[in-house]
């Protein structure tokens, strides 16, 4: 199976951050000294992928032009002999092919997806949303690419959330479970807590067939008068065979305040030298709470 594409949406403008992301796209927004987006980017390279399509809006150039050269800084680098520095800049116009597509308009995840199929063409690609970092040691989408070579269709990536958290979702139903594999039977999306299908949710990574733009083209819009890829892979179970893969690893939810603050604190007691001062910062302050 031939995958080399990747979509990631980044149109979004990003209004539950406001005032922080009114200049500056939440994508860029920092875990630790790297963008929550690079994070997503260099787990589509670690899995496999060549061609990275940013389907974007006019007004978040910044994005794309975070992974294009900057002389001037990189001039100023090599002059104070900060070669490290130089090295991290340089390596990020070499990550993969970067193309930029636009969403003008705020039609849905489906909308923006679509808006990326001259750039996909007739192949099979991979959709990465740029809220939601995985954290493991073999990456999300390398995960998926596993099943999707041995079962030769579409693979969502689920996890289990509570009833009450349905409604934030695209909530599977499936007729079958192989560990954690699921034999989708069909999707809907956001349904009222009580009727939802089960506990899985979609979150944040998709492997599709290229058919997947010709059933975008002809869906409704669904809720909220949007264009939902939930909706796609609803067809796609029903008339090709679609999976859900329950993923390894740790997904935090960056498009979300909280979610944004839990993700730093984690990746930073990753890193060796924020642990320990990071640690005993915390143990101070639960202290001081509970006291």
């Amino acid at each position: 199976m031939k995958l080399t594409k990747a979509v990631i949406p980044v149109a979004g403008l990003g209004t539950r951050f406001l005032p922080a992301s009114k200049e500056i796209p939440k994508e860029l927004f920092p875990l630790l000294n790297k963008p929550v987006l690079l994070y997503l980017v260099e787990e589509a390279v670690a899995s496999g992928i060549e061609e990275i399509i940013l389907v974007n809006h006019p007004r978040k150039n910044a994005i794309e032009k975070f992974f294009q050269p900057l002389p001037s800084l990189e001039h100023e680098l090599k002059e104070k002999g900060k070669m490290d520095l130089l090295d991290q800049v340089h390596a990020l116009t070499k990550l993969a092919e970067f193309r930029t597509v636009f969403q003008r308009e705020p039609k849905g995840l489906g909308h923006a997806v679509l808006c990326a199929k001259e750039a996909v063409g007739p192949e099979t690609f991979a959709v990465i949303l740029p809220d939601d970092p995985i954290d493991h040691a073999i990456p999300c989408l390398q995960q998926m690419r596993k099943v999707a070579e041995k079962k030769h269709q579409g693979v969502v990536a689920v996890m289990q959330v509570s009833r009450e958290k349905a409604s934030s979702y695209g909530m599977v139903a499936f007729s079958s479970q192989e560990g954690r594999l699921l034999k989708l039977t069909s999707v809907v999306e956001k349904p009222d807590p009580q009727k939802t299908p089960s506990l899985f949710a979609i979150v944040g990574r998709y492997i599709l067939p290229a058919s997947t733009f010709e059933i975008l083209e002809n869906l409704p819009p669904g809720r909220l008068g949007e264009i939902q890829l939930a909706d796609a892979v609803d067809r796609l179970a029903q008339s090709e065979g679609f999976w859900g893969y329950e993923f390894e690893g740790e997904r935090y939810d960056a498009g979300d305040t909280l979610g944004f603050v839990m993700a730093n604190v984690h990746y930073a007691l990753k890193d060796p030298e924020f642990k320990k001062p990071l640690m005993n910062y915390l143990r101070k302050k639960i202290n001081e709470q509970s006291s």
